[in-house]
């Protein structure tokens, strides 16, 4: 490299040795640390290095076809310097990157570095460069490396507390040899990403019959580059079956899902007892640290026969006609009921609660509209529940039914388990030819019996009978 033409660069040293020089100088030659040839000594206290200027030539060629030359090489070329400096390593890391790679918000992981002394004098060890609020710590103290060993394990931890990639340089020294040592450490902060099938979380699992089943499924899907643990957590308080269970059951309630994987939540519904109102409760997915909070929201209606009736709008629905607060508190299981409320009676003189009607209203500005139920017979799953096809058949108050103001279409019919027969109601109020500009009128109200034969029934249960309130506007 002495011999390095001028046009191509120049080379040269400084050098450094042991004490006080030992009276080297001048057109004396030293070895350097490493057992390299040096040029004359300089400074017998400054450590050893080489600087290098490298000149790189840089031709230009004429590309414009019109111009005079086109295609030549220009002369003479332009010229870059470049400068290099070359030292003896004393400290050696076995890496200079440290990547955590993408790591979960709230959760850590630990890596190690091994910092080696390649000197002959030990090396007081010690770090700087990270900020006050780091992701990025050690959790082990800086020591003292003797000449030619390595420092115990370095243990480096990345602990993300938000999304994002986080770098920072951290330098480690050595103050009595004047050396340094730069990591570049990095890592991504990245948040869980769960999703549910259905995307909105409800869950409708229908109508049940008492001690029988419903099922339904809810698929969760990691979107994350790891394993997500979840856990299902209740946010309210569920109407419980008679043995104080819920009647929602979900399995698995928590496990690890496999990053990009799925994973299936059977849910089944199983209560013990009717009730006019639906069987409800909402259920938090638990992911820690998730970007979007999720909720199943499950429900189900529980019936004492096989056959049933239901309104099919929210307002016309026997749940809405009384608040759910005033359930019968002396509610007992359906084959106890006949004599439960033979001792009401008697000994409380307390008369049973009145199931609530379904209520079918036809709006004033509208009388031609249609209310609709549905009148339904019940699978079952159960094999100790013997069941079988249901019949219904509307009852009509005499007098009323005479009027004509009101009618049903199917007012009777068959259904087979696991069908249903949608009833559509209509209301054909008088026609009033002359009002002369006044606006009376009156609300006509009846109650229809909707009869529900067949199927399975408690033993010793009567025939069911649901009520439905019809009512409509006739002006006078």
């Amino acid at each position: 490299l002495e011999d390095l033409p001028e046009h191509v660069g120049a080379v040269s040293y400084s050098t450094a040795v042991g004490g006080d020089g030992g009276g080297l100088g001048g057109d004396q030659l030293v070895q350097s640390p490493g057992g390299r040839l040096v040029a004359p000594l300089n400074d017998a206290k400054e450590p050893w290095s080489r600087h290098a200027k490298w000149r790189v030539p840089c031709f230009v060629r004429e590309d414009d076809p019109s111009s005079e030359g086109a295609g030549s090489i220009m002369s003479p070329p332009m010229f870059a310097e470049l400068r290099t400096v070359t030292i003896d390593r004393v400290l050696a890391c076995d890496t200079t990157t440290l990547d955590f790679g993408e790591l979960a918000v709230g959760e850590t992981e630990k890596r190690t570095l091994r910092i080696r002394n390649l000197g002959s004098t030990p090396a007081v060890l010690e770090f700087d460069g990270l900020s006050a609020t780091s992701t990025f710590s050690f959790l082990n103290a800086m020591r003292t490396i003797p000449p030619n060993a390595s420092h115990p394990p370095i243990v480096v931890q990345f602990s993300p507390t938000g999304q994002g990639v986080r770098q920072e340089t951290v330098t480690f020294k050595a103050g009595n040899l004047g050396r340094t040592v730069r990591i570049a450490l990095r890592g991504e902060g990245v948040s869980p990403v769960l999703s549910l099938s259905p995307a909105d979380g409800v869950i409708d699992l229908g109508h049940a019959l008492e001690h029988d089943e419903t099922s339904s499924i809810v698929t969760l899907h990691n979107s994350s580059v790891f394993p997500l643990r979840y856990t299902l957590e209740p946010l309210d308080d569920v109407h419980t079956n008679f043995n104080n269970q819920s009647p929602f059951s979900c399995v698995p309630s928590e496990a690890d899902i496999q990053p990009g994987g799925d994973l299936e939540v059977a849910i089944k519904f199983q209560p013990d007892h009717e009730r006019p109102w639906l069987f409800h409760q909402n259920l938090r997915v638990q992911v820690p640290n998730q970007v979007k909070e999720h909720t199943i929201f499950l429900s189900g209606r529980c019936h004492a026969r096989q056959m049933y009736a239901v309104g099919n709008d929210l307002d016309s629905d026997a749940a809405r006609q009384i608040p759910e607060s005033m359930e019968d508190p002396f509610m007992v299981p359906t084959t106890l009921r006949p004599m439960a409320i033979e001792a009401q009676q008697s000994v409380l003189g307390v008369s049973p609660a009145v199931a609530p009607e379904i209520k079918l209203t036809f709006p004033r500005d509208d009388p031609d509209a249609t209310r609709t139920i549905t009148v339904g017979c019940l699978e079952i799953v159960n094999p100790d529940l013997k069941g079988g096809p249901g019949t219904y058949e509307l009852e009509w108050d005499p007098e009323m039914a005479k009027l004509g103001y009101f009618s049903a279409t199917p007012d009777k019919g068959n259904v087979a388990p696991g069908n249903t027969v949608e009833v559509a109601f209509s209301f054909s109020p008088p026609v009033i030819e002359e009002t002369y500009g006044l606006d009376v009128g009156q609300w006509s109200r009846t109650v229809v019996k909707c009869n529900l034969k067949g199927g399975y029934a408690p033993e010793g249960s009567p025939e069911a009978a649901v009520r439905i309130l019809l009512e409509g506007y006739i002006p006078v």
